[in-house]
Protein backbone atom coordinates (compact mmCIF):
# COMPACT_ATOMS: atom_id res chain seq x y z
CA UNK A 1 0.00 0.00 0.00
CA UNK A 2 1.43 3.35 -1.01
CA UNK A 3 0.61 6.78 0.28
CA UNK A 4 1.96 10.31 0.00
CA UNK A 5 4.59 11.22 2.58
CA UNK A 6 6.23 14.53 3.34
CA UNK A 7 9.29 15.08 5.51
CA UNK A 8 8.71 16.05 9.14
CA UNK A 9 10.21 19.54 9.31
CA UNK A 10 9.14 20.45 5.79
CA UNK A 11 5.60 19.34 6.53
CA UNK A 12 5.37 21.39 9.73
CA UNK A 13 6.74 24.45 7.92
CA UNK A 14 4.20 24.04 5.13
CA UNK A 15 1.37 23.68 7.60
CA UNK A 16 2.37 26.95 9.25
CA UNK A 17 2.67 28.72 5.90
CA UNK A 18 -0.84 27.60 4.91
CA UNK A 19 -2.28 28.60 8.30
CA UNK A 20 -0.65 32.04 8.18
CA UNK A 21 -2.04 32.59 4.69
CA UNK A 22 -5.49 31.63 5.91
CA UNK A 23 -5.37 34.09 8.80
CA UNK A 24 -4.15 36.93 6.59
CA UNK A 25 -6.83 36.20 4.01
CA UNK A 26 -9.54 36.22 6.66
CA UNK A 27 -8.44 39.57 8.04
CA UNK A 28 -7.42 41.42 4.90
CA UNK A 29 -9.48 40.27 1.94
CA UNK A 30 -12.40 42.39 0.86
CA UNK A 31 -13.75 40.09 -1.83
CA UNK A 32 -13.40 36.40 -2.61
CA UNK A 33 -14.77 34.98 -5.82
CA UNK A 34 -15.15 31.21 -5.43
CA UNK A 35 -16.53 30.75 -8.92
CA UNK A 36 -14.69 30.04 -12.10
CA UNK A 37 -15.35 31.02 -15.72
CA UNK A 38 -18.62 29.53 -16.87
CA UNK A 39 -20.00 29.02 -13.35
CA UNK A 40 -21.25 31.93 -11.29
CA UNK A 41 -21.92 30.59 -7.79
CA UNK A 42 -21.61 33.58 -5.53
CA UNK A 43 -19.36 36.49 -4.75
CA UNK A 44 -18.45 36.78 -1.13
CA UNK A 45 -17.99 40.01 0.73
CA UNK A 46 -16.24 39.79 4.08
CA UNK A 47 -16.89 42.56 6.57
CA UNK A 48 -14.29 42.64 9.33
CA UNK A 49 -13.92 39.36 11.21
CA UNK A 50 -17.64 38.68 11.77
CA UNK A 51 -20.40 37.73 9.36
CA UNK A 52 -23.58 39.71 9.10
CA UNK A 53 -25.76 36.62 8.80
CA UNK A 54 -25.59 32.86 8.67
CA UNK A 55 -25.39 32.62 4.88
CA UNK A 56 -22.50 35.04 4.78
CA UNK A 57 -20.72 33.15 7.54
CA UNK A 58 -21.18 29.91 5.62
CA UNK A 59 -19.82 31.53 2.45
CA UNK A 60 -16.80 32.75 4.42
CA UNK A 61 -16.18 29.23 5.65
CA UNK A 62 -16.46 27.71 2.17
CA UNK A 63 -14.10 30.29 0.73
CA UNK A 64 -11.50 29.65 3.44
CA UNK A 65 -11.73 25.89 2.95
CA UNK A 66 -11.26 26.29 -0.78
CA UNK A 67 -8.22 28.48 -0.33
CA UNK A 68 -6.80 26.03 2.22
CA UNK A 69 -6.95 22.99 -0.04
CA UNK A 70 -5.70 24.99 -3.04
CA UNK A 71 -2.68 26.16 -1.04
CA UNK A 72 -2.08 22.63 0.21
CA UNK A 73 -2.23 21.26 -3.33
CA UNK A 74 0.85 23.31 -4.18
CA UNK A 75 2.86 20.99 -1.92
CA UNK A 76 1.38 17.69 -3.11
CA UNK A 77 4.04 16.25 -5.36
CA UNK A 78 2.00 13.26 -6.55
CA UNK A 79 -0.95 14.17 -8.76
CA UNK A 80 -3.79 11.65 -8.75
CA UNK A 81 -4.45 10.73 -12.34
CA UNK A 82 -7.02 7.98 -11.77
CA UNK A 83 -10.59 8.65 -12.91
CA UNK A 84 -12.96 9.42 -10.04
CA UNK A 85 -16.67 8.73 -9.89
CA UNK A 86 -19.04 11.66 -9.44
CA UNK A 87 -22.80 12.13 -9.49
CA UNK A 88 -24.18 14.88 -11.70
CA UNK A 89 -27.58 16.49 -12.12
CA UNK A 90 -27.80 19.00 -14.94
CA UNK A 91 -31.28 20.21 -14.01
CA UNK A 92 -30.06 21.56 -10.68
CA UNK A 93 -26.46 22.11 -11.81
CA UNK A 94 -24.81 19.85 -9.22
CA UNK A 95 -21.70 17.64 -9.47
CA UNK A 96 -20.85 15.67 -6.33
CA UNK A 97 -17.98 13.32 -5.48
CA UNK A 98 -19.34 10.67 -3.05
CA UNK A 99 -17.16 9.65 -0.10
CA UNK A 100 -18.36 6.72 2.05
CA UNK A 101 -18.75 7.44 5.77
CA UNK A 102 -19.03 11.16 5.06
CA UNK A 103 -22.69 11.89 4.39
CA UNK A 104 -22.82 9.77 1.23
CA UNK A 105 -26.22 8.18 1.99
CA UNK A 106 -27.79 11.62 2.43
CA UNK A 107 -26.53 12.98 -0.87
CA UNK A 108 -27.12 9.79 -2.90
CA UNK A 109 -30.72 9.86 -1.66
CA UNK A 110 -31.01 13.49 -2.72
CA UNK A 111 -29.68 12.69 -6.21
CA UNK A 112 -32.03 9.70 -6.47
CA UNK A 113 -34.98 11.85 -5.41
CA UNK A 114 -34.33 14.79 -7.74
CA UNK A 115 -33.68 12.34 -10.59
CA UNK A 116 -37.03 10.62 -9.84
CA UNK A 117 -35.22 7.30 -9.46
CA UNK A 118 -36.56 6.14 -6.08
CA UNK A 119 -37.89 2.62 -6.47
CA UNK A 120 -41.35 2.27 -4.95
CA UNK A 121 -42.49 5.82 -5.63
CA UNK A 122 -45.80 5.32 -3.79
CA UNK A 123 -43.95 5.09 -0.47
CA UNK A 124 -41.36 7.77 -1.21
CA UNK A 125 -42.59 11.24 -0.31
CA UNK A 126 -39.22 12.61 0.80
CA UNK A 127 -35.64 11.76 -0.08
CA UNK A 128 -35.38 10.41 3.48
CA UNK A 129 -37.81 7.66 2.39
CA UNK A 130 -35.51 6.30 -0.32
CA UNK A 131 -34.42 2.84 0.84
CA UNK A 132 -30.79 2.78 1.94
CA UNK A 133 -29.92 -0.40 0.06
CA UNK A 134 -31.76 0.80 -3.06
CA UNK A 135 -29.98 4.16 -2.96
CA UNK A 136 -26.52 2.61 -2.94
CA UNK A 137 -26.84 -0.59 -4.94
CA UNK A 138 -29.69 -0.40 -7.44
CA UNK A 139 -28.80 0.43 -11.02
CA UNK A 140 -29.73 3.97 -11.96
CA UNK A 141 -32.56 4.41 -14.46
CA UNK A 142 -31.06 7.68 -15.51
CA UNK A 143 -27.30 8.03 -15.87
CA UNK A 144 -26.01 10.54 -13.31
CA UNK A 145 -22.76 8.64 -12.65
CA UNK A 146 -19.86 10.21 -14.46
CA UNK A 147 -16.24 9.09 -14.63
CA UNK A 148 -14.30 12.30 -14.13
CA UNK A 149 -10.84 12.19 -15.64
CA UNK A 150 -8.52 14.71 -13.97
CA UNK A 151 -7.64 17.57 -16.26
CA UNK A 152 -10.44 16.83 -18.74
CA UNK A 153 -13.40 19.08 -17.97
CA UNK A 154 -16.70 18.65 -19.77
CA UNK A 155 -19.96 20.58 -19.69
CA UNK A 156 -21.29 18.62 -16.72
CA UNK A 157 -18.34 19.54 -14.54
CA UNK A 158 -17.52 22.90 -16.12
CA UNK A 159 -20.98 24.41 -15.62
CA UNK A 160 -22.19 22.58 -12.50
CA UNK A 161 -21.48 23.34 -8.86
CA UNK A 162 -18.79 20.83 -7.87
CA UNK A 163 -18.64 19.77 -4.25
CA UNK A 164 -17.42 16.99 -1.98
CA UNK A 165 -17.83 16.11 1.70
CA UNK A 166 -14.89 15.48 4.00
CA UNK A 167 -14.66 14.18 7.54
CA UNK A 168 -12.09 14.12 10.31
CA UNK A 169 -10.09 10.90 9.62
CA UNK A 170 -10.24 9.71 13.24
CA UNK A 171 -14.03 10.02 13.32
CA UNK A 172 -14.47 8.50 9.88
CA UNK A 173 -12.46 5.42 10.87
CA UNK A 174 -14.57 4.91 13.99
CA UNK A 175 -17.76 5.34 11.94
CA UNK A 176 -16.56 2.68 9.49
CA UNK A 177 -15.90 0.33 12.40
CA UNK A 178 -19.37 0.86 13.89
CA UNK A 179 -21.30 0.45 10.63
CA UNK A 180 -19.26 -2.32 9.04
CA UNK A 181 -17.53 -4.33 11.80
CA UNK A 182 -19.50 -3.84 15.03
CA UNK A 183 -22.63 -4.30 12.90
CA UNK A 184 -22.43 -7.34 10.61
CA UNK A 185 -22.17 -5.86 7.10
CA UNK A 186 -18.47 -6.78 6.61
CA UNK A 187 -18.24 -9.76 8.97
CA UNK A 188 -17.74 -12.27 6.18
CA UNK A 189 -15.21 -10.25 4.21
CA UNK A 190 -12.97 -7.93 6.23
CA UNK A 191 -14.18 -9.35 9.55
CA UNK A 192 -12.97 -12.85 8.77
CA UNK A 193 -9.65 -11.48 7.52
CA UNK A 194 -9.14 -9.64 10.82
CA UNK A 195 -9.90 -12.74 12.90
CA UNK A 196 -7.62 -14.91 10.74
CA UNK A 197 -4.84 -12.41 11.38
CA UNK A 198 -5.60 -12.69 15.08
CA UNK A 199 -5.20 -16.46 14.90
CA UNK A 200 -2.03 -16.10 12.83
CA UNK A 201 -0.55 -13.87 15.54
CA UNK A 202 -1.67 -16.44 18.14
CA UNK A 203 -3.29 -13.72 20.23
CA UNK A 204 -6.68 -15.39 20.62
CA UNK A 205 -9.56 -16.80 18.67
CA UNK A 206 -11.09 -20.06 17.57
CA UNK A 207 -12.64 -21.53 14.45
CA UNK A 208 -15.99 -20.22 15.69
CA UNK A 209 -14.55 -16.69 15.74
CA UNK A 210 -13.65 -17.03 12.06
CA UNK A 211 -17.11 -18.34 11.19
CA UNK A 212 -18.87 -15.61 13.16
CA UNK A 213 -16.45 -12.67 13.61
CA UNK A 214 -18.67 -10.57 15.85
CA UNK A 215 -16.26 -9.62 18.65
CA UNK A 216 -13.64 -7.53 16.83
CA UNK A 217 -12.37 -4.53 18.80
CA UNK A 218 -11.81 -1.09 17.33
CA UNK A 219 -8.07 -1.44 17.91
CA UNK A 220 -8.00 -4.66 15.88
CA UNK A 221 -9.97 -3.04 13.08
CA UNK A 222 -7.65 -0.02 13.00
CA UNK A 223 -4.54 -2.22 12.76
CA UNK A 224 -6.17 -3.91 9.77
CA UNK A 225 -7.50 -0.74 8.13
CA UNK A 226 -4.09 0.97 7.93
CA UNK A 227 -2.78 -1.83 5.73
CA UNK A 228 -5.93 -2.70 3.76
CA UNK A 229 -7.68 -0.40 1.29
CA UNK A 230 -11.47 -0.16 1.25
CA UNK A 231 -13.59 2.70 -0.07
CA UNK A 232 -15.19 3.11 3.36
CA UNK A 233 -11.95 4.20 5.01
CA UNK A 234 -9.35 5.16 2.41
CA UNK A 235 -8.41 8.87 2.48
CA UNK A 236 -10.78 11.38 0.90
CA UNK A 237 -7.89 12.66 -1.19
CA UNK A 238 -7.63 9.22 -2.82
CA UNK A 239 -11.37 8.94 -3.50
CA UNK A 240 -12.08 12.46 -4.74
CA UNK A 241 -8.64 13.77 -5.77
CA UNK A 242 -9.46 17.41 -4.86
CA UNK A 243 -6.28 18.79 -6.39
CA UNK A 244 -7.52 17.52 -9.76
CA UNK A 245 -11.31 17.63 -9.30
CA UNK A 246 -11.08 21.19 -7.93
CA UNK A 247 -14.43 21.32 -6.05
CA UNK A 248 -15.97 24.76 -5.61
CA UNK A 249 -17.28 23.85 -2.16
CA UNK A 250 -15.86 21.58 0.55
CA UNK A 251 -18.51 20.37 3.00
CA UNK A 252 -17.32 19.21 6.43
CA UNK A 253 -19.36 16.49 8.08
CA UNK A 254 -18.77 18.33 11.35
CA UNK A 255 -20.99 21.14 9.99
CA UNK A 256 -22.92 18.94 7.60
CA UNK A 257 -26.42 20.25 8.21
CA UNK A 258 -25.47 23.89 7.74
CA UNK A 259 -23.21 23.23 4.74
CA UNK A 260 -25.65 20.91 2.96
CA UNK A 261 -28.60 23.22 3.55
CA UNK A 262 -26.60 26.01 1.94
CA UNK A 263 -25.96 23.92 -1.19
CA UNK A 264 -29.60 22.85 -1.40
CA UNK A 265 -30.64 26.48 -1.09
CA UNK A 266 -28.28 27.54 -3.88
CA UNK A 267 -29.71 24.78 -6.07
CA UNK A 268 -33.30 25.86 -5.26
CA UNK A 269 -33.85 22.61 -3.35
CA UNK A 270 -34.23 23.96 0.19
CA UNK A 271 -37.82 22.66 0.25
CA UNK A 272 -36.41 19.12 0.59
CA UNK A 273 -35.36 19.73 4.18
CA UNK A 274 -38.07 19.35 6.79
CA UNK A 275 -38.37 21.72 9.74
CA UNK A 276 -37.22 19.49 12.60
CA UNK A 277 -33.83 18.63 11.13
CA UNK A 278 -32.29 16.85 14.13
CA UNK A 279 -35.35 14.69 14.78
CA UNK A 280 -35.80 13.90 11.08
CA UNK A 281 -32.15 12.93 10.65
CA UNK A 282 -31.98 10.69 13.74
CA UNK A 283 -35.22 8.85 13.02
CA UNK A 284 -34.23 8.38 9.39
CA UNK A 285 -30.85 6.96 10.41
CA UNK A 286 -32.31 4.61 13.03
CA UNK A 287 -34.99 3.38 10.66
CA UNK A 288 -32.75 2.86 7.61
CA UNK A 289 -29.83 1.27 9.50
CA UNK A 290 -32.13 -1.13 11.35
CA UNK A 291 -33.90 -2.08 8.14
CA UNK A 292 -30.61 -2.48 6.24
CA UNK A 293 -29.08 -4.81 8.84
CA UNK A 294 -32.14 -6.99 9.31
CA UNK A 295 -32.28 -7.52 5.55
CA UNK A 296 -28.85 -9.14 5.86
CA UNK A 297 -30.47 -11.91 7.89
CA UNK A 298 -32.15 -13.16 4.72
CA UNK A 299 -28.81 -14.86 4.12
CA UNK A 300 -28.23 -18.03 6.13
CA UNK A 301 -24.63 -17.31 7.11
CA UNK A 302 -25.70 -14.03 8.73
CA UNK A 303 -28.70 -15.55 10.50
CA UNK A 304 -26.57 -18.44 11.77
CA UNK A 305 -24.23 -15.99 13.52
CA UNK A 306 -26.76 -13.36 14.49
CA UNK A 307 -30.20 -14.34 15.84
CA UNK A 308 -32.85 -11.62 15.72
CA UNK A 309 -32.41 -10.42 19.29
CA UNK A 310 -28.60 -10.40 19.20
CA UNK A 311 -28.73 -8.10 16.17
CA UNK A 312 -31.11 -5.82 18.09
CA UNK A 313 -28.51 -5.56 20.89
CA UNK A 314 -25.75 -4.81 18.37
CA UNK A 315 -27.87 -2.05 16.86
CA UNK A 316 -28.66 -0.63 20.31
CA UNK A 317 -24.91 -0.38 21.03
CA UNK A 318 -24.23 1.21 17.64
CA UNK A 319 -26.94 3.83 18.14
CA UNK A 320 -25.40 4.78 21.47
CA UNK A 321 -21.98 5.19 19.85
CA UNK A 322 -23.58 7.31 17.13
CA UNK A 323 -25.32 9.54 19.67
CA UNK A 324 -28.84 8.52 18.64
CA UNK A 325 -29.79 6.76 21.90
CA UNK A 326 -28.77 7.99 25.32
CA UNK A 327 -25.73 6.30 26.86
CA UNK A 328 -27.53 5.17 30.05
CA UNK A 329 -30.64 3.86 28.24
CA UNK A 330 -31.39 0.25 29.20
CA UNK A 331 -31.99 -2.25 26.42
CA UNK A 332 -35.77 -2.87 26.28
CA UNK A 333 -35.79 -6.67 26.61
CA UNK A 334 -39.49 -7.03 27.35
CA UNK A 335 -40.60 -4.76 24.51
CA UNK A 336 -38.31 -6.55 22.06
CA UNK A 337 -39.56 -9.99 23.18
CA UNK A 338 -43.19 -8.99 22.66
CA UNK A 339 -42.74 -8.76 18.92
CA UNK A 340 -40.44 -11.71 18.30
CA UNK A 341 -41.60 -14.18 15.65
CA UNK A 342 -40.15 -16.24 12.83
CA UNK A 343 -41.11 -13.66 10.24
CA UNK A 344 -38.08 -11.48 9.45
CA UNK A 345 -40.10 -8.60 8.03
CA UNK A 346 -42.38 -8.41 11.09
CA UNK A 347 -39.43 -8.61 13.48
CA UNK A 348 -37.57 -5.83 11.65
CA UNK A 349 -40.67 -3.65 11.64
CA UNK A 350 -41.29 -4.26 15.36
CA UNK A 351 -37.71 -3.57 16.44
CA UNK A 352 -37.60 -0.41 14.35
CA UNK A 353 -40.76 0.76 16.12
CA UNK A 354 -39.23 0.05 19.55
CA UNK A 355 -36.07 1.99 18.67
CA UNK A 356 -37.99 4.95 17.21
CA UNK A 357 -40.17 5.06 20.33
CA UNK A 358 -37.00 5.25 22.44
CA UNK A 359 -35.65 8.11 20.31
CA UNK A 360 -38.92 10.01 20.68
CA UNK A 361 -39.37 9.26 24.37
CA UNK A 362 -35.91 10.45 25.39
CA UNK A 363 -34.43 12.50 22.53
CA UNK A 364 -30.93 13.89 22.70
CA UNK A 365 -30.39 17.49 21.68
CA UNK A 366 -27.81 18.12 18.98
CA UNK A 367 -25.37 19.26 21.67
CA UNK A 368 -25.99 16.19 23.86
CA UNK A 369 -25.56 13.88 20.90
CA UNK A 370 -22.28 15.52 19.95
CA UNK A 371 -20.98 15.33 23.54
CA UNK A 372 -21.85 11.62 23.79
CA UNK A 373 -20.19 10.81 20.45
CA UNK A 374 -17.06 12.72 21.43
CA UNK A 375 -16.85 10.83 24.74
CA UNK A 376 -17.10 7.50 22.92
CA UNK A 377 -14.50 8.66 20.40
CA UNK A 378 -12.01 9.48 23.15
CA UNK A 379 -12.70 6.18 24.89
CA UNK A 380 -12.08 4.12 21.76
CA UNK A 381 -8.87 5.93 20.80
CA UNK A 382 -7.62 5.82 24.37
CA UNK A 383 -6.88 2.11 23.83
CA UNK A 384 -4.97 2.58 20.56
CA UNK A 385 -1.13 2.32 20.78
CA UNK A 386 1.01 5.24 19.69
CA UNK A 387 2.62 3.45 16.74
CA UNK A 388 -0.82 2.78 15.28
CA UNK A 389 -1.82 6.44 15.67
CA UNK A 390 1.37 7.42 13.83
CA UNK A 391 0.42 5.09 10.99
CA UNK A 392 -3.02 6.73 10.72
CA UNK A 393 -1.37 10.16 10.63
CA UNK A 394 0.95 9.09 7.81
CA UNK A 395 -1.78 7.52 5.65
CA UNK A 396 -4.24 10.39 6.11
CA UNK A 397 -1.59 13.11 5.92
CA UNK A 398 -3.09 14.81 2.86
CA UNK A 399 -6.58 14.75 4.41
CA UNK A 400 -5.30 16.43 7.56
CA UNK A 401 -3.48 19.12 5.58
CA UNK A 402 -5.87 19.89 2.72
CA UNK A 403 -9.01 19.94 4.84
CA UNK A 404 -7.65 21.53 8.01
CA UNK A 405 -8.12 18.66 10.48
CA UNK A 406 -6.05 18.30 13.64
CA UNK A 407 -3.50 15.48 13.47
CA UNK A 408 -3.67 15.00 17.22
CA UNK A 409 -5.69 11.92 18.21
CA UNK A 410 -8.87 12.42 20.27
CA UNK A 411 -7.96 12.68 23.94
Amino acid sequence: MSHQSWSGRGLILRIWIVLVIMVLLHICMTFINVSKPGLQIFTLKIVGSRSQNQDEETMNTFAMRKKLYQEGCKYVTKVHKEAIEILVNDQYKLAYCPLPKAGKTFWVRVFRFISRDVGDSVKVRSFYDVDRRFAHFEKWKVNPVLKYIPGKENNQTLHNLKFMVTRDPYRRLLSAYIDKILLPDFWFTHGRAIVKQRKKNKTAGSNKDVECPGDISFKEFLAYAVRTWDEHWIPATRTCAPCSFQPHLIVHLESFSRDSNFILKKANLSHLIEDDKQKTHVESEVRSITNYNYKLLKYKHYLKCLPFKRLAKKLWSAFKLNGHIRKNAIFPDDEIDEGMSKNLFNVSKHITKVFINQVRKDPLTEEESKYQKEAELRREYGDVPRNLITKVQEIFEEDFILFGYDTKPPA
